[in-house]
């Protein structure tokens, strides 16, 4: 008798227990339309119709599991659509999505395009338009009147879903949605800095935004190898007592990426002294862009002011002949051995002395940068595609050779 009353008891425990399980069920399915889901799936692949069924829910991910983040969507109630008027459920609908992107995982644009299509298939002729969701961008349903879904986004590496649906003229919808997952792998920086031009083993790359950006740690990817941008020197003092620092464009400036070493031993930004260093540095001509250097060269009424402070005749006759640079070795050689004259031009006409003189004046520096890497190559002639990356690894700028 004892025994029978224990049984009893166990099957009554166990029947509490299907009440309660029943009743949670039944909260779930009819007050909130979703079912729960104790096992996500383990694979998260771009969704197909029917994967994201009206009524599912979601459990928050953990993120080393899932590529993404469902961003506070609980329940999928979310998933019934509201655009403002009631919608009908109808299971002869059928929703379909195409795109012309061979990984959604790694989507190398911002501007991104799909194709949507729908059909009833009890009435051929049934016509459609669409609403959809893109989470984490939209918090409401969004109506579309075509078939060409056209989305900018935020410029950034980011996880995106898509749930999209039909609805015909009867205000029925397609309950099975169809939904993708894609990412974008796009730099903040997408853009700003551009490939301009290209020529023999040179890379050109300008900043076209409002800021300043540092393009050090950058990469340029081709065929030939990846490419790492080094550091540089922005003011190249007389006496070399300058560090490295990080390579910063500023808004309308421009990089020269070349293969090889530096002639000064360091990346530089150029400024409008260079002109001296020209005698001195010959590879210097073959490499910077044409630019306005500062010009010495002196008046008629300062040479006549020289004149009457005591310097001979044929230095101010030498002197009238000096270019920007100073006087040419032709024309020393007539002076050289007047050397008041002489101290006069080495004084005047040197890279230390113009950097004092302007190094604290506005445009001192020139808007162009000088970097050389330590390679022979940068990419092949023809049909190629050279890439940049910040230094997260997030597509800049693409540049394709045919």
């Amino acid at each position: 008798m004892k025994k029978k009353a224990q049984i009893e008891d166990i099957l009554s425990f166990f029947a509490i227990i299907l009440i309660i399980l029943s009743a949670f069920v039944y909260y779930f399915y009819f007050k909130t339309g979703s079912v729960p889901i104790l096992k996500p799936r383990t694979e998260i692949k771009p969704a197909e119709k029917g994967v994201v069924p009206p009524g599912t829910f979601f459990p928050k991910p953990k993120k080393e599991k899932l590529p993404f983040i469902l961003f506070d969507l609980s329940y999928a109630q979310v998933l019934k659509p509201q655009i403002g008027i009631p919608l009908k459920p109808n299971k002869d609908i059928e929703t379909s999505i195409s795109h012309q992107y061979k990984d959604l995982t790694n989507l190398e644009h911002y501007k991104i395009n799909f194709k949507l299509s729908a059909k009833n298939l009890k009435d051929p002729n049934d016509k459609f338009y669409f609403v959809y969701l893109l989470l984490p961008i939209n918090k409401e349903w969004q109506i579309l009147k075509s078939n060409n879904l056209v989305l900018e986004l935020p410029k950034r590496q980011q996880y995106y879903l898509l749930l999209v649906t039909a609805v015909n003229s009867k205000n029925e919808y397609d309950p099975t949605f169809i939904g993708l997952i894609f990412r974008t792998n796009i730099s903040p920086y997408f853009q700003d800095i551009k490939i301009t031009s290209l020529g023999k083993d040179t890379i050109k790359l300008k900043n076209f935004s409002q800021k300043d950006i540092s393009i050090t740690n950058w990469k340029i990817t081709s065929s030939i190898g990846d490419f790492l941008i080094p550091q540089g020197v922005e003011f190249i003092n007389p006496d070399r007592l300058y560090k490295k620092e990080n390579i910063i464009l500023k808004p309308n400036e421009e990089a020269k990426i070349m293969v090889g070493n530096s002639p000064l031993e360091v990346n530089f930004k150029a400024n409008r002294c260079f002109n001296y260093f020209l005698k001195t540095y010959p590879d210097l001509k073959k490499i910077l862009e044409k630019t306005d250097f500062v010009c010495e060269k002196l008046s008629k009424e300062e040479l006549l002011e020289m004149r009457k402070q005591g310097y001979s005749l044929n230095c101010i006759l030498a002197l009238e002949k000096a270019g920007c640079s100073g006087l040419d070795q032709r024309n020393l050689e007539k002076i050289k051995n007047d050397l008041r004259c002489l101290n006069f031009i080495y004084s005047k006409w040197n890279y230390r002395t113009c950097y004092e003189n302007y190094k604290n004046k506005e445009n001192f520096t020139l808007p162009i940068w000088y970097i050389f890497l330590p390679v022979k190559k940068l990419y092949l002639p023809r049909y190629e595609e050279i890439k940049i990356f910040d230094e997260n690894g997030l597509l800049v700028d693409k540049y394709v050779i045919y």
